[in-house]
C-alpha cells in the first residue's frame, strides 16, 4: 500500500495525524499497550516492524528501549517516519523479500500491514527466519483484531484462506 499513490489517498501526514483526533487516540491507546504486551519487549531486543508506514508504533517501540527497524514500500511514509522518530534504519523494502539475514531480529511486528499484501503467507514465510522468537504480533488479515499467534498458527489461517479460494 502506498498511502499517496493517488490524489485522493491519504498523505503520510495525514495518515499519522489521524493518532490525533479522538478516535485515534483511543484505538492507539488500546492497540500500543496491547502490542506492547504481546511482544513483551526489553531493552536490548531488536523489534522489525513489518510495513511500518510513517512509523507510528516503531517510534512507540523505540521508546522502550529497543532496537526498532521499519521497512515499508512507501518511501513517502519512510521519509516521514525518518523525520519524526529516533529510528534511522527505515529500508524501503518488500515484506515478500526481506533485505536482512536469518535470525537478525528477536521479535517481529505487523500492524495493518498484512492486509495489503497480495501474497501475505509468503511474506510471513519470508519474516519467519528474520526473528527469533516463536510469537508473532500482527493484526490478522481477517480482521478479527490485534492478537499474540503462533507461525503455526498463520499457517493454519493461510490454509483456511486457500482453501476458501478454491
Amino acid at each position: 500500500m502506498r498511502l499517496a499513490a493517488d490524489p485522493h489517498a491519504v498523505t503520510p501526514e495525514r495518515y499519522d495525524a489521524w493518532y490525533d483526533t479522538p478516535r485515534g487516540r483511543w484505538i492507539g491507546g488500546v492497540e500500543w499497550p496491547l502490542l506492547r504486551s504481546a511482544l513483551e519487549l526489553r531493552a536490548g531486543d531488536s523489534v522489525l516492524d513489518v510495513g511500518c508506514g510513517t512509523g507510528w508504533f516503531t517510534r512507540r517501540v523505540a521508546a522502550e528501549g529497543p532496537r526498532a527497524v521499519g521497512l515499508d514500500l512507501d518511501e513517502g511514509a519512510l521519509e516521514f517516519a525518518r523525520r519524526h522518530g529516533p529510528e534511522r534504519q527505515l529500508p524501503l523494502a518488500d515484506a515478500t523479500s526481506l533485505p536482512f539475514g536469518d535470525r537478525s531480529f528477536d521479535k517481529l511486528m505487523s500492524v495493518t500491514a498484512l492486509c495489503f499484501v497480495q501474497q501475505w503467507p509468503e511474506a510471513v514465510a519470508e519474516t519467519e527466519p528474520a526473528w527469533q522468537t516463536a510469537t508473532l504480533a500482527k493484526r490478522v488479515p481477517t480482521g478479527r483484531g490485534l492478537r499474540r499467534t503462533s507461525l503455526a498458527g498463520l499457517r493454519g489461517c493461510a490454509a483456511a484462506r486457500s482453501a476458501r479460494a478454491r
